[in-house]
């Protein structure tokens, strides 16, 4: 069935005014942590909301980011203070290889240089796997390496969104308060769910002709 223009204009506002209150439950929610224990839940309660729409499961509604954000605030916690603590590690030891003037140093720095993207890599799948799967802990981060390295595709794809997103958002702060975390949350959430669904169709296929052989 064709839409109207003004049901495409009602959507449109709908999907702004969507956007828009998700960012701020975003910073609200971190706000309640303490910052440092509220961007993971919040974070992930984002990117459950934005999961179901996706999904065509049920539209933004605000019980639904505080039953998410309870839910997932313990687990999310947990992804959230590791990510910081080898981002803090990897940051030190960054800083201190660059006041050497060695070789030695320079290959060391590289190589933290290294490591940090590979963090970077690792968070862009963790946050939306734990949404997506009941895993543990362990199970999210080592799924997560994998994804990073068996799926160059999508993890190049989640490269250029996350520059994209952070590229406008820097030039146009205001934009970035108001709706950049909605709108960049819902792309990462989107190309993880795509690259998720294509992997469970493999793993089905794989499992099939294992049991025909």
């Amino acid at each position: 069935m064709r839409l109207t223009t003004t049901e495409r204009l009602y959507n449109l506002a709908d999907l702004i005014f969507s956007f828009f209150t998700l960012s701020f439950c975003w910073v609200i929610g971190t706000l309640l942590g303490g910052i440092i224990f509220g961007w993971a839940p919040s974070t992930t309660a984002v990117l459950s909301v934005l999961r179901d729409q996706i999904m065509e499961r049920e539209k933004f509604a605000f019980s639904a980011f505080k039953k998410a954000y309870m839910l997932n605030f313990k687990q999310a916690n947990k992804i959230g203070l590791m990510i910081m603590v080898f981002a803090l590690i990897i940051f030190i030891n960054h800083r201190n290889f660059t006041t050497q003037e060695e070789t030695v140093f320079a290959i060391l720095s590289g190589l933290t240089t290294f490591t940090g993207l590979i963090l970077i890599g690792v968070t862009l799948y963790v946050f939306p796997l734990n949404v997506h799967y009941d895993v543990t802990l362990k199970k999210a981060f080592s799924q997560s390496f994998s994804f990073l390295i068996l799926r160059p595709l999508y993890t190049i794809i989640l490269g250029l969104w996350t520059w994209v997103v952070f590229s406008i958002a820097f030039m146009i702060p205001g934009l970035a308060l108001f709706f950049g975390i909605a709108v960049f949350c819902y792309g990462w959430m989107a190309i993880c769910y795509q690259m998720f669904r294509r992997n469970e169709e493999y793993l089905e296929r794989e499992e099939k002709a294992t049991h025909k052989n």
